[in-house]
């Protein structure tokens, strides 16, 4: 599946961190270790699913006439100037209003997007933060200077703090394993980082998987299944949940070469497991998530396992 279907779904938790934001190009900035207030403490940022896009919607005059005068900011300012940052943020992030998904923008203004970007060399400075990752996600591999800024991110020895987070690693792993073949380059630094217990690992197989490299699939694969032995009964906590969708995904980005593991994918989708649904607390449901895992692997026998009425139509249990 081509890299533009294979963009991440992160449009909510990219306006929830750009509202706390990053200053200036969207540059992060390293954990120096000072402790937050006890009544505040920092989050890490989840590994993200890695989804199609929503479908985007037509940009009216006025979102067009917007856009024409944001672009300009990039292609007219330097980058050290504090607008450009908000501009990064804006193509990052570009939503509709009424309808919260994202606008099209046409294949002049992407390039041209691209161009201006490249021209400023923003890819090159320092470290990216959450909305420079949201433009190089909507971007996607256009360009080699945008997945070395992704991977430089993703694969920082140290937590990269962005506003309200503690770490956006998990992030840039994410949509570094949305470039698919072009993440291979990674490949063992992902596998040798990459982990069921945090999304700092999952992220990481999320990468090895996008390589599509069958040692590293396999990799993946046994560490979703020795993750499963885990629970052999009972529905799966909610935490845990998290990160075996994770590791899910990274098996949906090898494409056709996860399908030697669609079992696991099978497995997974017929147990319950527990999610945090206010206010009603926690309720018991199908992790439906794994059907687009399943669906990025494509084949018959993925076709055949979408039919699972799991896939059709959500199923869970309310407490009590």
């Amino acid at each position: 599946m081509p890299w533009h279907k294979q963009r991440l779904l992160l449009l909510p938790v990219i306006a929830m961190a750009f509202c706390f934001g990053a200053n200036g190009c969207g540059q992060a900035t390293k954990n120096n270790g000072v402790s937050a207030p006890e009544t505040w403490r920092p989050e890490p940022i989840q590994a993200i699913a890695i989804l199609p896009d929503p479908p985007c919607v037509s940009m009216t005059a006025e979102q067009r006439r917007r856009s024409e005068v944001v672009l300009s900011v990039l292609q007219t300012l330097p980058r050290h100037e504090q607008v450009y940052g908000g501009a990064i943020g804006y193509f990052g992030n570009a939503q509709d209003l009424g309808t919260n998904a994202p606008f099209c923008l046409d294949r002049q203004m992407e390039q041209s997007l691209v161009e201006a970007t490249l021209h400023s060399r923003v890819w090159d400075y320092g470290m990216p933060g959450v909305s420079r990752l949201a433009l190089a996600r909507r971007l996607g591999p256009r360009a080699q200077p945008i997945i070395d800024d992704v991977a430089k991110a993703a694969f920082a020895p140290t937590p990269l703090a962005d506003g309200a987070f503690s770490d956006i690693r998990p992030m840039a792993r994410s949509i570094l394993a949305s470039y698919g073949v072009a993440a291979s380059p990674w490949r063992e630094q992902a596998l040798k980082a990459m982990t069921a217990t945090d999304a700092l690992g999952t992220s990481a197989a999320q990468v090895a998987g996008a390589s599509r490299d069958p040692e590293a699939v396999n990799a993946v694969a046994d560490l979703l299944r020795r993750s499963l032995v885990e629970y052999p009964t009972g529905p799966i906590p909610n935490e845990r949940t998290k990160r075996l969708v994770e590791l899910a995904y990274a098996i949906g980005a090898a494409g056709e070469a996860g399908r030697p593991h669609l079992d696991l994918l099978s497995d997974l989708l017929e147990r319950d497991v527990e999610s945090f649904a206010p206010p009603f607390g926690m309720i018991e449901r199908a992790p439906s998530e794994v059907c687009w895992a399943i669906d990025m692997v494509t084949g018959p026998e993925a076709d055949r396992l979408l039919s699972n009425p799991r896939c059709r139509k959500p199923w869970f249990r309310m407490p009590g």
